[in-house]
């Protein structure tokens, strides 16, 4: 496992562990205050979001060990800042009432599509193995 990979998969771990705790929370401790304020469904989005984004730091990883000549953790890095971002000012706008951050959240949004459109620039120039199987 290369140090990249080792980060990517912490990164993720502490995303995934954080998506589903803040789940269980909105679904017994903080839901009379979500729904009381209006904010149920912008939580479980930030939630939602989150575990997305560990989830596909997760597969990279898996990428970076099948296909090692390519940078695909860059992806992953890409997509830890927009987890944070995104997810992270939604819920600290709407849980702590932080609002200054609320300019940050589009940003985390953008580089979801960066990260996306970064690595399908990287499977394109990914090196390419034909073999003809008899």
């Amino acid at each position: 496992m290369t140090i990249h990979q080792k980060m990517l998969v912490i990164i993720a771990s502490i995303f995934g562990a954080s998506s589903i705790g803040l789940a269980a929370s909105a679904a017994h401790g903080l839901h009379d205050y979500l729904v009381e304020h209006n904010i149920l469904q912008i939580f479980y989005k930030a939630t939602t979001y989150e575990m997305y984004g560990a989830l596909s730091i997760l597969a990279i990883v898996a990428l970076q060990g099948a296909v090692p000549k390519v940078r695909w953790y860059i992806v992953g890095y890409i997509w830890a800042i927009a987890i944070f971002l995104f997810s992270g000012t939604l819920l600290l706008r709407f849980l702590f009432g932080i609002e200054s951050v609320k300019y940050l959240t589009p940003t985390g949004g953008t580089l979801f599509i960066i990260g996306w459109i970064v690595l399908a620039i990287l499977a394109l120039f990914a090196p390419t193995k034909f073999r003809l199987e008899r």
